[in-house]
């Protein structure tokens, strides 16, 4: 009987992060205001706010500005947000139902 082993990489978060929470992070320690930074990027400031408040997904369109003005790379930022909706994802009560369900049918074939 082979044993699993079980990697740091297979962890998964308790809470998921969301690239916005890093990003807000970003902007305070180098002191730009959530205003001025959307304003560089050119992208309205709601619409910036609420990506920093986990509130809308970063697009990889947001990602690469971000990039270009603070030297953050995007891949690594889109990879958290990937991480964030799988994980939201397994946690909504509904998927997993619906999951289950396709589980019981995929035993059958």
């Amino acid at each position: 009987m082979a044993t699993q082993k079980f990697s740091a990489n297979d962890a998964t978060p308790f809470v998921a992060t969301h690239p916005g929470e890093i990003i807000k992070d970003e902007l305070e320690f180098r002191r730009i205001s959530q205003r001025q930074f959307a304003k560089e990027i050119g992208v309205s400031y709601s619409q910036l706010n609420e990506m920093l408040n986990k509130k809308r997904q970063l697009t990889p369109e947001m990602a690469l500005l971000i990039e270009a003005v603070l030297g953050v790379n995007a891949a690594p930022l889109l990879r958290i947000q990937m991480d964030y909706n799988l994980q939201q994802t397994k946690n909504s009560p509904t998927f997993l139902q619906r999951l289950s369900a396709l589980r019981r049918v995929a035993a059958v074939f």
